[in-house]
Parts: structure tokens; sequence; C-alpha cells
């Protein structure tokens, strides 16, 4: 009888070790924090199978570690879960092991969802210590409520099995809840460490912005000061449309940036070629002292991309060219 309860035991240990495990990986492959749906759905596979493996030391005394999963989830993902939780270990207890003494399962449980939904924002904000005397805490009142009932019941429990119910359970929710905090940290750090590598990124992207923006705000200027020694309006009017065409390029640039610090998706549009080309080489003209443009263009040629982003990299190639 001994190996069998430390054997069902060890093997509810084993399936609380590969949810946790699993949160992880979800976590590892989306890197997005479960949500509440999928904390539900492992949580739930995690207790059915501590259920089916449940053992019974006397009649209607059942030993097992389904209360692990309920706690954990209750305590890092609120009082949703929590309920939802409650009812699914209730539902499952009824279904797989009878309604033998179901009236104190339900209470015991619904006693301790009240308090762990009272607790769960709090136990957040806790220290690491604070955490596990609060576990120590409600795991063991919840031990010492069963066994209360099972005294008022006449429930034949032996010494040994004192242990099964009492000490196993205490020491396997405390290492659940220090796994599920090591957990918990590495997934903090990986985020701090993934912002951190990003602002390296973005801080090289500041020290190199400034070219990007300088080559069109200096045609923007040329434009403007031809504007000023210009006396024919319609050309002024021309002048005036160039500026503000590399004007909205450097806004773009500074775009492209605020983009790429804020994870915002690109816009995919169809681009006409010769259009885009025909209007960098008049806004790159004023730079051209003394260079002739020879070009052939293809008419109806697309591209597909990011407008701005096609200008940008062609006006680039045309400056350097001159």
């Amino acid at each position: 009888m001994v190996d069998s309860v430390l054997t069902n035991l060890l093997l509810n240990f084993l399936f609380i070790i590969v949810g946790l495990l699993a949160f992880a990986l979800y976590y590892d492959f989306t890197k997005k924090t479960p949500s509440k749906g999928i904390v539900i759905f492992l949580s739930t596979i995690t207790i059915l199978l501590c259920v089916l493996f449940s053992h019974e030391l006397t009649a209607g005394v059942y030993v097992d570690l389904r209360r692990i999963p309920f706690f954990l989830a209750s305590l890092y993902f609120g009082p949703f879960v929590s309920f939802v939780l409650m009812i699914v270990i209730i539902l499952l207890r009824y279904m797989f092991i009878g309604s033998g003494l179901i009236h104190l399962v339900i209470l015991n449980y619904f006693i301790t969802f009240l308090i762990l939904a009272a607790f769960s924002k709090g136990f957040l904000r806790a220290k690491k210590k604070v955490k596990m005397l609060f576990t120590i805490v409600i795991c063991f009142s919840m031990t010492v409520f069963n066994l209360v009932f099972g005294y008022v019941y006449e429930a034949e429990i032996s010494r040994n099995e004192y242990i099964y119910l009492v000490l196993i359970p205490l020491a396997a929710t405390i290492i659940s809840v220090m796994i599920a905090e090591m957990i918990r940290k590495l997934m903090m750090m990986r985020r701090t460490l993934s912002q951190h590598e990003k602002l390296q990124v973005v801080s090289q992207l500041a020290a190199s912005i400034s070219h990007e923006v300088r080559n069109p705000l200096t045609s923007s200027k040329g434009f403007l000061q031809l504007m000023r020694e210009e006396k024919d309006e319609k050309m002024q009017k021309q002048f005036i449309d160039l500026s503000l065409k590399g004007i909205d390029q450097a806004t773009h640039v500074i775009e492209d940036y605020l983009t790429f610090t804020n994870s915002t998706p690109d816009k995919i549009e169809r681009i006409n070629v010769k259009h885009s080309i025909v209007d960098l080489i008049e806004m790159v003209k004023p730079l051209a002292q003394h260079v002739s443009f020879s070009y052939h263009l293809i008419d109806d040629i697309y591209v597909d991309g990011q407008s701005h982003s096609f200008r940008k990299c062609i006006g680039n190639i045309m400056k350097n060219a001159i």
C-alpha cells in the first residue's frame, strides 16, 4: 500500500511539473504570457490526471495533489480562473471518485477560493518568503479542514497515513510554488533582456538617423533658396511642392524610427517605379551642380513594398552618385 500511495503522489507531482514546463514552453514559443483560457486548459488537464491517479486511504478519504494546480492558477491569474477551476475540481471529483463527502469538498474548495481570490493581487506583489508562508498556511489549512471532518465522520486514518495527507502535499506545494516563481522570474528577465537589446539597436539607429533626415532637409533648403531668387510664380509653386516632398520624406524617416521602437507593423502597397524615380530626380536636381541625368524608364512597372522606404532607398543612391 505504501508503494502504491507514493507512486501515485509522485505521478501527481510529475504531472504538475510537466504542466509548469508546458506553461514555460508556451511563453518561449509565443513570447506572450498565456491567456486565462490557456491556463484553465492546462490546469484542467493537470487536475484531471491527478484525480485519475488519486489513492483511497480509507472510505471517502482520497490523497492526491489536485489542489496544487488550483493554488498556482488562482494565485497567479486571479479570481476568474480560480472560480472556474473550483467548479472543474468539484465536477471531476464527482465524476471519477464519487459523491462521498462531496458536500465537504465543495465547502472546502469554496472557502479556499474566497481566500485565494482576496489575496491573489497582493500575492503577486509580495516577496518570495511571504509567498512561501502564505502557501504553507493555505495548504495546511485545507489539510486540517479535511482531517477535522475526517475525525468527525470517524474516518480510520493511521499515523503513517497522516504523512501522505499532510507532509507530502505540503512539501509538493512549496516546491511547485518555488518552480512557478523561478519560471516567472525567468520570464521577467527575458522580457527585460529583450527590451534592453531593442534599446541598444534604437540607440544605434538614433546615431545614424541624422544622416537620413539631413538629406531630404538639405534638398528642401535648396528649393527654398531657389524659390527666393525665382520670380516666376509657377516655378515658385513647383519649388514649394518639391520642398514639401522633401519634408515628407524626412517625416517618413522619423516615422520609421518610431515604428521600430513601437514594434508596429508596416503597410505594404503597390508602387509605380517610374513615377517615384521621376519625382526623386526632380528632388535631387538642386544638389546636382554641373551634373546631368540620363535615364530610360519603362511604363507600368510596379513593385510591392513601402513607398517611402523605396523612395528613400533610391533617393540615397542618387545622392551618393552625385
